[in-house]
């Protein structure tokens, strides 16, 4: 129990602790996420912060994208595997990129991960390196403007 009481999770810290029944003749386990805990990401130090500074989007969007991180899906997990992607080590950051990034885009980067490595296109460190750079990338994008219609005029 005291090794996982105060392990930080993605959304927070894990507790346990034993407490005693109603009945007071046996003892049960209670388990529960303190849900107080951004993820540790607001550091500007951080690459994805910096990432996400540099597109021009404000950082209460990203505190918003962070309050709803999920893991990878088996779909996700399946192309970043056949994409040669090393996973252990750098699941944090595929979590976190996920919720920033919107859906399909994410989806679309792993899949030309995996296309790259199914075609022979050698990275120049490895193919974990390549994708995390596309995914940087794609996060520091600069936001475009919406772009305003013209009116057309006949003359």
């Amino acid at each position: 129990m005291q090794q996982l009481n105060g392990v930080d999770t993605l959304t927070g810290v894990f507790r346990l602790r034993l407490a005693e029944t109603a009945d007071g003749k046996d003892w049960k386990l209670e388990a529960w996420v303190e849900q107080n805990r951004r993820p540790r990401l607001q550091s500007k130090k951080f690459k994805l912060t910096a990432a996400w500074l540099a597109s021009g989007r404000p950082l209460s969007l990203l505190e918003q994208r962070l309050a709803n991180v999920e893991p990878l899906s088996d779909y996700e997990s399946e192309l970043l595997e056949k994409a040669a992607v090393r996973i252990a080590g750098n699941e944090r950051f595929f979590m976190l990129a996920k919720a920033m990034m919107n859906p399909a885009e994410f989806v679309g980067l792993l899949a030309e991960a995996k296309g790259d490595e199914l075609e022979g296109r050698k990275a120049r460190k490895n193919p974990t390196a390549r994708l995390i750079w596309r995914i940087k990338s794609a996060i520091s994008a600069p936001v475009s403007a919406p772009s305003s219609r013209r009116k057309r005029v006949d003359n």
